[in-house]
């Protein structure tokens, strides 16, 4: 068995096939196994404390593809559900009539089956867990979103907006000039515990291999446009939630699952600041955003 802990989430993992996990991962390499998930693996240790799982995966042994009836495809990936249950699954980018993998889920995400249809694809990633967790997190009063989050004073500040909009550059001139933290380089999680709203680093974290596993205030979101000077723009409200839903990662076409993702988002915006900052490359695009963060407090470093 494996065990994980991602956005206070205690995550189990049991292979039907024990022995053909560890050959495919042996055969396939570290590419199906991203080294850097060994910071969200748990110990012996952490888990004696631990009474039940949020989530139980089982890795099934090799099944065939039953299509759905009804359906809808993303790229790559066919979504559906068997009752009220989240499904979805994977096809082969160059020929969308052959199934590489399901994954089915409970109704509220305890228990996760990740069935392979093809005896070469019988091996479990965790990136793929990511689909179930951007599915999940309304339900903990949260959302996955698109960013790169830094933690700064102990606090934590999501760069986000469309890809090429520079929030990657951000994310690195902060760490370049005030010895920040980066939890995460592309999916981090918000979620709402009681009156605190916390951003939590993940395993997803794309082409940067930014990811740290804690746990940290959040105090912005920061939507980033470039631009030849420097300057920051308060967003609220409506436009704040809409501003952040823009980015958010979630895919669903069922208005249950949505209306609960529209109930939490506000619920979060208002509970933090959201900026819009139009910036270039240079120094001085930190101490624009640093003065306004902490311009109430007088705390800049500057």
């Amino acid at each position: 068995m494996d065990y994980y802990r991602i956005a206070d989430n205690n995550i189990s993992v049991l292979w039907e096939d024990e022995a053909g996990k560890n050959e495919f991962y042996d055969r396939l390499g570290i590419s199906f196994h991203p080294v850097f998930l060994g910071a969200y693996e748990q110990g012996d240790k952490e888990r004696e404390n631990i009474k039940k799982y949020d989530m139980q995966i089982i890795m099934k042994y090799t099944q065939r593809f039953e299509r759905p009836s009804s359906y809808t495809i993303v790229s790559n990936q066919i979504y559906y559900k068997q009752g009220k249950n989240f499904c979805m699954t994977f096809v082969n980018q160059k020929n969308l009539d052959m199934p590489v993998l399901t994954i089915k889920t409970s109704n509220c995400f305890h228990n996760v089956e990740f069935i392979p249809h093809s005896d070469f694809y019988n091996v479990y990633s965790l990136q793929l867990l990511q689909v179930v967790f951007e599915q999940m997190m309304p339900l903990q009063n949260g959302f996955m979103m698109h960013g790169a989050a830094i933690e700064y004073k102990g606090e934590g500040i999501i760069f986000t907006g469309f890809s090429g909009s520079g929030k990657s550059t951000q994310a690195r001139l902060w760490r370049k000039y005030r010895n920040t933290i980066t939890t995460n380089g592309d999916s981090p999680i918000i979620r709402r515990i009681q009156d605190t709203v916390y951003m939590y680093g993940t395993p997803w974290c794309g082409t940067s291999g930014e990811s740290i596993n804690r746990r940290t205030p959040l105090k912005a979101i920061v939507l980033v446009k470039q631009s030849p000077t420097n300057h920051v723009e308060e967003i609220t409200g409506d436009d704040a939630v809409f501003a952040v839903y823009t980015n958010v990662l979630y895919y669903s076409q069922d208005e249950e699952d949505l209306d609960r993702l529209l109930e939490v988002l506000p619920d979060i915006v208002h509970k933090i600041k959201v900026y819009r900052l139009f910036c270039n490359m240079e120094e001085d695009a930190v101490n624009t955003l640093e003065k306004t963060l902490y311009e109430e407090t007088n705390e800049t470093g500057i």
